[in-house]
């Protein structure tokens, strides 16, 4: 089974692009929940902005991208697990860590790891 198409996930492919697509074939309006304009900036707030969304925003996503690759160095990459201990203290960080282990990671899993 193919991951990537064209460079892009099939995730991204089936979800975010297909979902909006759906929508607009339907006549739907579809905008982003956080735009580039939001956080002062024309890039990809999903990328650039991850632990401010998190933060501030109570963003409910962390784009795997960042920890398995940090193509773009995100200096707080490494403290993934607290960042998102601190903003969602009920969620299983260890569904990271495990999902880390099988796919590789530029950024240490984090101590105090159950897995």
């Amino acid at each position: 089974m193919r991951f990537v198409r064209n460079g892009i996930s099939l995730l991204t492919l089936t979800n975010e692009i297909g979902l909006s697509q759906a929508a607009w074939t339907q006549r739907l309006r579809c905008e982003s929940w956080i735009s580039s304009e939001q956080v002062g900036a024309r890039t990809n707030p999903t990328l650039f902005f991850w632990d401010g969304l998190i933060e501030k925003l109570n963003f409910p996503f962390l784009k795997t991208e960042i920890l398995r690759r940090n193509r773009f160095q995100s200096e707080r990459a490494a403290n993934w697990r607290q960042i998102i201990e601190a903003a969602y203290p009920d969620y299983n960080c260890d569904l990271i860590a495990g999902h880390l282990r099988s796919v590789g990671t530029a950024v240490p899993i984090a101590e105090g790891s159950r897995l």
